[in-house]
């Protein structure tokens, strides 16, 4: 969603905020040594490099482009969806009432051959009829 991607900028432009920062708190000095440790680079380098990406980042916002998977996977869907034979204009539905009944059918429908999916359904059937609820 766009809040999503929303957050995740502001939380990029955040760390390197934090990295970049001269004269780095008691926490973010220990956000730094992780950076520092885990790419191999000195924390004079990663400042230096988190000072660099943040001013190109504010230079060029526009540019700056983040996505959530749902959001790639959609782009890849829309680049090969003549080769997919979908409408070049399809739309993504989430019809959560649909997906939810299939999942109940093809549950149910393994009573009586999993025992453990049967233990599991006897024991909620059992539980709402003692709750004197619709099972």
């Amino acid at each position: 969603t766009n809040k999503a991607v929303a957050e995740m900028k502001s939380r990029i432009i955040q760390g390197l905020h934090v990295l970049a920062a001269m004269e780095p708190s008691a926490k973010e000095q220990l956000f730094l040594e992780d950076i520092s440790e885990a790419s191999g680079l000195p924390s004079e380098e990663v400042q230096k490099k988190s000072r660099a990406i943040l001013k190109n980042i504010i230079h060029n916002y526009a540019a700056f482009e983040v996505s959530t998977i749902d959001g790639f996977t959609h782009r890849v869907l829309r680049t090969f969806a003549k080769d997919l034979g979908l409408p070049l204009n399809f739309e993504v539905e989430l019809r959560t009432d649909d997906v939810l009944n299939e999942a109940v059918d093809r549950l149910i429908s393994k009573a009586g051959r999993d025992k453990e999916i049967t233990r599991v359904l006897v024991n909620f059937v059992l539980s709402k009829t003692d709750e004197d609820k619709s099972w």
